[in-house]
Parts: C-alpha cells; structure tokens; sequence
C-alpha cells in the first residue's frame, strides 16, 4: 500500500458526517489518495460530498466499485451542469 493512501474500510457509506471525518482523517496523516476498493455504496449526498472534497483539497479517488463509481461520475457531471450555467 502507497504511504499517501488512505483506505476506507466500509461497504456502505450514507453519512456526509463519516465521510468528511474520513477525509479529514486521511488529510491530517498527508494521505492525498482515498482508496474505495472496499466501498460497495454511497447514497447521493455522500458522492456529493466525496465530489466537493476531492475537488476541495485535491484528493485523488481510486478503486471505485462500479456503483459508487457510476453515483460519483453523476454527481460530478451534475455539479460541472450546475457551475457552467
């Protein structure tokens, strides 16, 4: 495992709240890469707020699940819609 990786290690992730502490987490020990491998969903509100801290502090999101890859590419192109009008 890369040094600047950071695992989450949960099926499911439905809460804005962990997913932040998760982030903050991974940021306090210089981790600039989250590893979703384990990652099997997210509701909408966690893509949403993976998309705004990636984006936010430059966080690379890797081996997403197909699902979870599917819900943050949505999210993603939502918000790119959202910020062009």
């Amino acid at each position: 495992m890369d040094t600047n990786e950071w695992v989450i290690e949960r099926e499911s992730l439905s809460t804005r709240n962990f997913v932040s502490n998760e982030i903050e987490a991974a940021r306090e020990n210089e981790c600039g890469v989250i590893n979703l491998e384990q990652v099997e969903f997210v509701s909408g509100a966690v893509a949403d707020e993976l998309v705004h801290l990636a984006t936010t502090h430059d966080l690379q999101l890797i081996n997403k699940q197909d699902m979870v890859a599917e819900m943050i590419n949505m999210i993603h192109e939502r918000r790119e819609r959202v910020s062009a009008e």
